[in-house]
């Protein structure tokens, strides 16, 4: 008896730490899994963090969507982003501004603390610049 294995990775633009061998690599099979439509998305972070204010979780999913073109390279053909967000990253970040709520420029410190903080500087700063432009004069206050 074979045992099956299944692997999914967004857009298979997932990439590891290490290269592996084709003979390891022939017992998958590989499929093309896109992150979930908008609506869907939303639900799931409405579900995870009920208290977020609904303008705040469609701020979010606008950054989530940039940050994810520019990591796929939709523009130019080319990604100018090697940091993407997925939707468990997106949840996180929510759930990091209801736990700072009140803290100074809480959804600057809670986006660091889900995915920028990994980041290169210069990526951090350009995904940093996305929310900014996104959340407007909400990005610097606190969640309230």
């Amino acid at each position: 008896m074979s045992a099956r294995r299944l692997i999914l990775a967004p857009m298979g633009l997932y990439q590891g730490v290490l290269r592996q061998n084709l003979a390891f690599m022939d017992r998958f099979r590989v499929i093309q899994v896109d992150y979930p439509d908008a609506e869907v998305e939303w639900e799931m972070v409405q579900a995870a963090v009920p208290s977020l204010p609904e303008e705040i979780v469609a701020k979010m999913l606008t950054v989530a969507h940039e940050v994810r073109r520019l990591f796929v390279g939709e523009e130019r053909g080319a990604a100018q982003l090697t940091v993407t967000m997925s939707t468990r990253t997106l949840v996180r970040w929510g759930l990091l501004v209801t736990t700072f709520k009140g803290a100074p420029n809480v959804f600057e410190y809670a986006l660091t603390q889900a995915l920028t903080a990994r980041a290169e500087p210069e990526q951090r700063e350009a995904i940093h610049q996305i929310a900014a432009d996104v959340f407007g004069e909400y990005w610097q206050r606190s969640a309230s």
